[in-house]
């Protein structure tokens, strides 16, 4: 054999066994379950008023989501290509009165949240 097809050939080799490694260890694809809970809870502080919304864990958008009364949490694991959502990101908005809040790129889901205004 040529010199230049051997060295293919073993270039092919480590391509292939760093890939089906690389697919062995990958996480899987509810990855986005933090630590495997089923729901969180998330406490939103409007003015005075504190409420604790609890957001259930949805498989077909992967992301947690919860609905009390007028506030709306949403909690979702952005991608790691991404720089700005990056990590854990939370949403929580007042329908009536327009406040929200966005906690986006953090290591692990922000359960505290303070609604203001956003001009």
């Amino acid at each position: 054999m040529n010199k230049l097809t051997k060295i293919t050939i073993v270039v092919l080799a480590i391509f292939v066994i760093g890939m089906s490694i690389s697919v062995a260890f990958a996480d899987p694809v509810s990855a986005a379950k933090y630590k495997g809970k089923k729901s969180i809870t998330v406490t939103v502080k409007d003015s005075k008023k504190t409420v604790k919304v609890k957001c259930k864990y949805k498989s077909s958008t992967n992301s947690y989501s919860g609905k009390k009364g007028k506030y709306v949490v949403y909690v979702w694991k952005g991608p790691k290509q991404s720089h700005f959502y990056n990590g854990w990101n939370t949403v929580a908005k007042n329908l009536k009165s327009h406040k929200e809040c966005n906690k986006l790129g953090h290591k692990k889901p922000v359960t505290k949240v303070k609604l203001r205004y956003y001009y």
